[in-house]
């Protein structure tokens, strides 16, 4: 965790506290005097999956903050993506996924049928 304003790399803390022994399996959480290294986000291959991108994802530095899409199809988007110049380690990315076969449905505004005047009454013969 950055717990910083600056670019310092120094360790300020950790839980538990440096020197105590743990036991296998136990996380322990470093805290770093510093803000998160800038860390670019990939574009992504094609025909990935979302499932197996987000494991890229988070295996290099990132956080999935959640799915637009069954996580079997193919990423369609992620947000931010490779053009977003701010991102860094930790970010949260939003992935989007369809079948680029058989894309999502998307949603049309509906209007309602035209209506047509009723007709006007046609002068009766004689009159």
């Amino acid at each position: 965790m950055f717990v910083g304003a600056g670019n310092s790399e120094a360790v300020d803390h950790t839980t538990p506290a440096a020197g105590r022994a743990v036991s296998r399996g136990v996380t322990v959480k470093i805290y770093v005097d510093g803000i998160a290294p800038p860390l670019a986000v990939p574009p992504v291959p094609g025909n990935t999956s979302c499932s197996d991108w987000a494991h890229h994802l988070v295996n290099i530095g990132f956080k999935i903050a959640g799915y637009q899409g069954k996580r079997t199809d193919p990423v369609t988007a992620e947000s931010p993506d490779q053009n977003d110049p701010n991102t860094h380690w930790n970010s949260l990315i939003t992935l989007t996924c369809g079948n680029h076969d058989n894309p999502p449905p998307t949603q049309t505004p509906t209007t309602p049928p035209p209506t047509t005047p009723p007709p006007s009454p046609s002068p009766s013969p004689g009159h």
